[in-house]
C-alpha cells in the first residue's frame, strides 16, 4: 500500500473510531462495510469454512458498539479489527473442542460394558443419577440449552426453540459444558 493512501485509511478510520465513541451507528456501520470482507476472510481462512463467520463478525461489531465509549483502539484500526476476530475464531475452536470432549465424556458415561442384565441395570441406575446430579448443577438456561443440544438440536433450532439468538445458544452452551465437565471431572471415581 503506497504511504498516502494508508494515511488516508488511517484518518478515516480515526475519524470513524471517534464518531462510534459519539454513539454515531452510521460510523459502525461504514467501517462494518468497509473491514466486513477482509475480516470475513480471516475468520473463513482459520474456521477452514464459513459455518461460524457471521456469528462471529456479527459478535465483533455488536462488542465494539456495547464499548464504544471505553474504547481504546489503536492506530492501525484494521490491525486491531483482524486481531479481534481472530481471538473470536479462536474462542469458537476452543468452546467446540470443549463440547466435543463432554460428548465423549458423556458417551463414556452411558457405554455398558457389564457382564449381565442385573449389572446393567445397576449401572445404568449409576450413570443416570449421575448425570442427573450433573445436569442440576446447572442453571437453568445453560441446561435447557445442553438438554435440546443432547437432544438432537442444531444451534439454530434451539434458537428457533427458545427465543434466542445463536449467539446466546453458544454463550449458554459454553457456560453448560463447562459446568457438566466441572462436575464430571470433580466426581470420584
Amino acid at each position: 500500500m503506497i504511504p498516502d493512501e494508508r494515511a488516508q485509511r488511517q484518518a478515516r478510520d480515526a475519524a470513524l473510531v471517534v464518531r462510534i465513541r459519539q454513539d454515531d451507528a452510521s460510523a459502525l456501520t461504514e467501517l462494518a462495510r468497509v473491514y466486513l470482507l477482509p475480516l470475513a476472510a480471516v475468520a473463513e481462512g482459520i474456521l477452514g469454512s464459513n459455518a461460524f463467520v457471521d456469528d462471529v463478525l456479527q459478535e465483533v461489531f455488536v462488542s465494539l458498539w456495547m464499548r464504544r465509549t471505553t474504547l481504546d483502539i489503536p492506530e492501525n484500526v484494521a490491525g486491531y479489527l483482524h486481531r479481534l476476530v481472530r481471538n473470536r475464531v479462536l474462542n469458537v475452536l476452543r468452546h467446540e473442542q470443549s463440547q466435543r470432549r463432554v460428548a465423549t465424556m458423556v458417551g463414556m458415561l452411558q457405554e455398558h460394558s457389564v457382564q449381565n442384565d442385573a449389572e446393567r441395570s445397576l449401572r445404568d441406575a449409576d450413570t443416570q443419577t449421575e448425570l442427573r446430579a450433573a445436569m442440576a448443577q446447572i442453571p437453568e438456561s445453560p441446561r435447557q440449552v445442553l438438554s435440546l443440544s443432547l437432544g438432537g438440536l442444531s444451534y439454530a433450532e434451539i434458537a428457533d426453540t427458545l427465543g434466542i439468538t445463536v449467539a446466546s445458544v453458544r454463550t449458554l452452551m459454553y457456560r453448560a459444558t463447562k459446568r457438566l465437565t466441572r462436575h464430571l471431572l470433580d466426581r470420584d471415581p
